[in-house]
């Protein structure tokens, strides 16, 4: 009878939730130099033995190659114990670092606690006629420099960007407003505080705290630039190089697919501004063989609503249609006394009023029996979708005759 008891008994757990613990990042870890194939299981294989995982995510960039990740347990103490036990991790013939997750707050701590003390300069936008000697002759007057060095590629030719290292964090910041737009050689160079390229990817996206597309929207709004037609050999640096004479760039990136340049890219400007100057410079430059073309970029939606706009300028003069969807009867488009775009009268429409979906927006009607050819095969058609507003598109598009057969538009034949 004791047994049968046991074996009925209920147990319930109540719901434990603390925001500041969910919030405070003690009890999260972070993986940095992720190589593929490493996904959130193999994540949670490798420290589920610390503690209980309550969730995990893992970040690659564009190409797949480099990524992080980040770990959040049920208590900071298995966090910790994470941290002691795994750090320089060997995963996929790679240290992989581990340490504590840092909120936004902190890392921004962080880094104006690193432009208090930094005593590294980065000089970039110079001739190929600069080399090491050149550069520490231009910086040895703002102090004592413990080392210079100019990059170069294989072949000992610079790559237009550098380093000064300085003794003293005063003389650093005296250097960098004293020299950054400074002309050297009939250029503008850039100098400011050197970053590893961490903190660089840090600043460029907020890891942990992504924005919405309204954020997006409003954060860069006149500042991003769209600049299209570059030449194969124009990577993010030099994207960077050509654009910073104009101000101060939050990020410079040429779009990838497979390593392979897409012949395009977006460049980010601090000020709206800077940004109105670099398109007005940038625009119809040549650059290594091919004129840029440079705009501020526009968000998705924008774009539709640009092109519809347009679309319904152009239309205008055509029909105004009051409903959300329409067909077009066999006897409206065979009539050869008609205009080659029928007049309102001619329309059949199919929805009851305003603003009310038809019964069949996805799947049209069959063709009339008396009108066969209300739809002939073979043509191309114009297709209009409508938002519940009824006259706004949400998207146009072309389409042959099996795709208006199941799309549910109004058709226009074209």
């Amino acid at each position: 009878m004791t047994a049968k008891k046991e074996m009925d008994m209920v147990y319930i757990m109540g719901s434990y939730r603390d925001p500041y613990h969910h919030t405070s990042g003690t009890d999260s870890i972070f993986i940095n130099k992720l190589e593929q194939p490493t996904d959130c299981q193999v994540l949670r294989d490798i420290f589920s033995s610390f503690g209980n995982i309550l969730s995990c995510k893992v970040v690659y960039d564009e190409n797949g190659l480099n990524g992080y990740g980040v770990v959040r347990f049920q208590t900071p103490a298995d966090a910790k114990r994470a941290i002691d036990n795994m750090n320089d991790l060997l995963m996929n013939d790679c240290i992989a670092y581990i340490g504590s997750f840092k909120s936004h707050d902190e890392r921004e701590e962080d880094l104006r606690a690193r432009d208090n003390e930094f005593t590294n300069v980065y000089i970039k936008n110079f001739g190929e006629d600069i080399d090491d000697e050149r550069l520490n002759y231009l910086f040895c007057k703002y102090g004592q420099v413990l080392s210079v060095k100019v990059i170069t590629d294989r072949s000992g030719k610079s790559k237009g960007f550098g380093f000064v290292n300085f003794k003293k964090h005063e003389d650093a910041r005296k250097a960098i407003q004293g020299m950054n737009g400074k002309i050297v050689n009939g250029r503008a160079i850039y100098v400011g505080r050197a970053q590893t390229k961490t903190e660089r990817q840090g600043e460029l996206k907020s890891e942990f705290e992504p924005m919405n597309n309204q954020d997006k929207m409003t954060r860069y709004q006149g500042t991003n630039l769209y600049v299209k037609n570059l030449d194969n050999e124009i990577d993010d640096e030099r994207l960077w190089q050509e654009f910073s004479p104009f101000g101060a760039i939050t990020s410079a990136k040429v779009m990838m697919d497979h390593g392979n340049s897409r012949g395009f890219g977006f460049v980010c400007f601090t000020s709206p501004e800077d940004a109105t100057m670099a398109v007005s410079q940038m625009n119809g430059r040549i650059v290594v063989r091919k004129p840029w073309y440079v705009a501020f970029a526009q968000h998705k939606k924008e774009r539709q609503a640009y092109l519809a706009n347009m679309f319904m300028q152009r239309m205008g003069g055509v029909c105004a249609v009051p409903y959300p969807a329409m067909y077009l009867t066999a006897q409206s488009i065979n009539d050869c006394c008609s205009p080659a775009y029928s007049a309102r009268p001619q329309i059949t429409h199919m929805g009851t009023s305003a603003g009310i979906r038809p019964p069949w927006a996805r799947v049209p009607p069959p063709p009339s029996p008396h009108h066969p050819n209300v739809l002939f095969p073979g043509a191309m058609f114009l297709c209009f979708y409508f938002t519940s507003s009824p006259l706004i598109f949400s998207s146009v598009i072309i389409c042959s005759h099996s795709t208006v057969a199941s799309c549910g538009c109004a058709a226009l034949q074209c």
